[in-house]
């Protein structure tokens, strides 16, 4: 596999199957024009401690793929959240 230094210039992806394709176009330092794929993307996003209704309201939901606890930093502070990784990123709120 190369390794580039690209300057993205827009990004966009499709569904391939259960899976999804990101695309990210953008030029390299050289001025050529580069896509890159990255397939099997999951998207995801955090909630900041959800309550347990939400939580199993969630684990109900087709859509998700995944729940998972994280502790990540808000400021200088480290909080708990719920990592949601869903099939679809237009589903994402």
């Amino acid at each position: 596999m190369g390794k580039w230094d690209v300057r993205i210039f827009t990004a966009t992806y499709s569904s391939d199957g259960e899976g999804v394709v990101v695309e990210l176009y953008g030029k390299t330092r050289d001025g050529e024009g580069i896509v890159v794929r990255h397939k099997d993307f999951r998207p995801y996003f955090h909630m900041l401690d959800p309550p347990q209704q939400s939580r199993d309201s969630l684990k109900r939901d087709s859509e998700v793929v995944e729940l998972k606890d994280v502790e990540l930093f808000i400021g200088t502070e480290k909080k708990r959240f719920l990592k949601v990784t869903i099939r679809h990123p237009f589903k994402v709120p």
